[in-house]
Order: C-alpha cells, then structure tokens, then sequence
C-alpha cells in the first residue's frame, strides 16, 4: 500500500480523458472509467498523455528554475503577489480555491495561499515536469500537475475562485470555464520595459505597448461577453460554442522569432481549403530556396514580407501587423542564445511559404539541455496550399534534424 496521499488541491482536478472526477487509489489518481494517473514521491501527478509525456523543448530546465527560484527568492517580484493578495482581500473575501496557470517554480501560488486568510486550497499547472517536481518537492502545502496550458486544462468546470496567471500562458477560454461566476483572474504580463537591462545584450524582444489595452479587451470579449452567450456556467454541453481546445482563442504569444504566432485550429480552415490530390505538375512548380536574412535581395524580400501580411491578416485580421522595415530590422538582428536557418518556397517570383527552425547555439550557457531539440514555425499562403509548398519546406527542416543528429522537434505550422 503506497503512503502517498492525494493534497487538497488535486481535487480540483478531472480525467483529462473521460472528465471524471478523481478519487484517492493506492498512491493514484483514479477515475470511474478506470484512467489512472500515479502521484511521484514528491507530491506532484503528471496528466499529460501519449507523446505529451516527454514534450521536446518546452517547459524549463533545471537550471533555469534553479536560477529563477534564486531570483525570486531574492524578493524581487514579491510586489507583485502582494498586490493581487491585497486586491482580493478587498475585492472578494472569503475566496477558496486558487489556481496558478504556469506556476513554475511554485513560488507566487505558495505566497498567495500563506498570505489569504482562510483555508485555501490551491494547485499549480505547468507544462515541465521539472517544475511541477521541484514545486512540489519545496511546497507541501499546494497541489501541483503537469498539463499543457494550450490545451484544455484537466479541471472542473467552474471550480475556482482565482485563476493567477504570472508571466505565463493565457488561455482565456479555459480560464473563463473553470471560473466560478464572479471568479477573479488575477494577470501580470510584461511591459514596455521589462528586462529592459538585459534587452540589448541577450537579443530580447521588445514588449508591446498596448499589451494593457489588449489584455483587457481580450479577458472582457473572452471571460465577460462569452459567459453572457453560451451556456449557463457550469454546464457543458457540446451544442454551445466554447473555447476552442486548439487555441483558436487563445492569446498570441511570442517565441524566439518576432513573427511566430500560434496556430489556428485546422478544422476551422478545412471546408475552406478541401483536400484534393496534387499533381506532379503542380508540386514541380514550387522550388525551395534558403533565405538568407542578410544576403538576401531587397526583391526577396519584398515577396517574402508580402505573403508574411496575406498569412498575417488571414488568420489575425483583428491585430496589427509588423511593418516590413521593422519586421527587417528584426529578423537581421542576431540573437546570442539561439540560431536561425530560414527557407522559402518560391512559385515564380513569388514567396507561397516560408518556415524557420530554431536551436541551441553552440557554446551558450545550458546548451547540452537544448542540444537534442530543435523548434520551427512557418507558413503557406491560402492560394498556395495543398500543392506540396508545405511538405517540401517541412523536408529541409527534416535535413536539418539528421544532420545535427537531434532526437526532438516542436512544430508549429499555420
């Protein structure tokens, strides 16, 4: 018989399968359809399935949360709990049940659950399992789970009194489904001069300076107005419209390349693009080039930033779009900590797609962490599609893994 025991917090959690509540089962997080999920001896339960067990390159490694738990513990964004424990003291008392969507090292759900009066019952999401096992490990009080923040999160609907995000994800749809009615959410992101000391250093991006006026509009349209037009909270049934598990909308976030966007949900575009063979003809017509950010003409790129604003505009129309200069200026500027290979498929003169690969550069600090993994992101315009641009492209990316001899990828494709 396992010692291990379920914390307050995991409660709030369901099968990621079937829904089903939990129930405690010799050190296991049990379902009634018989799906079970092992507690770890640190505390935590990890709910992520298949191949999202060992997802590549995402999350933090030890070392990072080894140095973010220094900084933090160094007091330099306790302001920052300490607001939201003082907003909620005023605002809404007598709060239960708090959950920290990207919770990391565990620090800020800790402080605000030994800050608020009361009992309170909390739990940590985050996507690497090294967070969630080091949270746990430092933090009895607080339940903490592994699960992909992009996609439908394993809790109860309408079981939480305050969602905390810090810094991290923002699935809105989801957010506003495990509100209860009159939940708080509680977001901090960055600002215009966030890090700005390290910024010209480590190659940063640059924060937006609308992202208050963007957040707030997205939690009102997403949180607000969406609980006023679906179905009575606490429900879910499958005949009203809801967040889209794919993120179709979810935030924008930004990567290590200023143009990457997540991508929509595919079965939202099928029945405007339907499936038909490509002939050999048609796949002949498209070549793939390298693009070379700084070699490359002022004609190429002038192709390549024009169907960068159709992609732009057809899957954002509602956000502004990089200028051409300034998406330029980017793209050239080198960053220290990761390296670019960049390719287009050309119809013609024309750019029908492009894709880029990111990894590790060689000799930066943690680099054996990255060393085995490479992400990449691309794109083909709507004209273009379904005649092979996208198959070509993913076939560079392809040589490029076998050649570097890396064993994991993360793919994001619009």
């Amino acid at each position: 018989m396992s010692s291990l025991q379920p914390r307050p917090g995991h409660w709030l959690l369901r099968c990621p399968f079937c829904k089903s509540g939990f129930t405690d089962a010799a050190g296991a997080l049990v379902c009634r359809n018989g799906h079970s999920f092992d507690l770890a001896r640190e505390g935590y339960v990890n709910l992520l399935s298949g191949r999202r067990r060992r997802p590549a390159a995402r999350g933090d490694s030890s070392a990072q949360l080894r140095h973010r738990a220094e900084f933090l513990d160094s007091g330099h964004l306790d302001a920052l709990t300490a607001t939201i424990v003082s907003q909620v003291e005023r605002s809404a008392p007598g709060l239960q049940h708090v959950l920290d969507a990207g919770s990391g090292t565990g620090h800020h759900l800790a402080r605000i659950t030994a800050r608020l009066p009361g009992s309170i019952i909390s739990l940590g999401l985050d996507i690497s399992k090294d967070a969630a096992r080091q949270a746990a490990r430092r933090w009895p009080t607080p339940a903490f789970a592994v699960a992909d923040l992009w996609a439908e999160w394993p809790v109860h609907d309408a079981a939480v009194d305050l969602v905390v995000s810090i810094f991290a994800p923002k699935n809105l749809p989801e957010t506003s489904r495990v509100l209860r009615p009159g939940g708080w959410l509680a977001v901090a992101y960055p600002g215009p001069e966030h890090l700005i000391e390290l910024r010209d250093r480590f190659g940063l991006l640059r924060q937006d300076e609308e992202s208050p006026g963007r957040y707030a509009d997205m939690a009102t349209h997403r949180l607000v107005h969406r609980r006023s037009a679906t179905e009575p909270r606490g429900s879910r049934s499958g005949d009203g419209p809801r967040g889209d598990p794919d993120g179709a909308e979810r935030l924008p976030r930004r990567s290590v390349d200023p143009r990457c966007r997540p991508a929509p949900a595919r079965r939202h575009l099928r029945h405007q693009h339907p499936f038909r063979p490509k002939t050999r003809e048609e796949v002949m017509t498209i070549r793939i080039i390298e693009f070379d950010p700084h070699t490359a003409s002022d004609e190429l790129w002038a192709a390549f930033n024009e169907t960068r604003r159709v992609i732009a505009h057809e899957f954002w129309p509602d956000e502004p779009i990089l200028d051409d200069a300034e998406t330029r200026r980017e793209v050239q500027t080198t960053n220290p900590m990761v390296e670019f290979r960049r390719w287009v498929a050309m119809e013609g003169d024309e750019v029908a797609g492009s894709i880029r690969a990111a990894f590790r550069r060689p000799g930066t600090p943690d680099e054996k962490d990255y060393a085995r993994f490479l992400w990449a992101g691309g794109g083909v315009r709507a004209s273009s599609r379904r005649r092979g641009a996208g198959t070509l492209l993913l076939r560079e990316v392809h040589q490029l893994t076998t050649v570097r001899g890396m064993s994991g990828s993360l793919f994001q494709g619009m």
